[in-house]
């Protein structure tokens, strides 16, 4: 179980795709854009873009 339990190395871990990179970067221009923007809606608007 200890050795089930122990966290795996650096290289098992999980890499963001660059479709995920992208989609991120969009999403900061457009807060940045518009701060008082509801999160909620700029997630709506990215399912829509894709």
């Amino acid at each position: 179980m200890s050795e089930w339990s122990e966290p795996q190395p650096e290289e098992q871990w999980a890499k963001p795709s660059d479709e995920l990179k992208r989609q991120s970067r969009r999403v900061l221009q457009l807060q940045q854009a518009n701060p008082q923007r509801p999160i909620i809606e700029i997630f709506a608007q990215m399912s829509e873009e894709t």
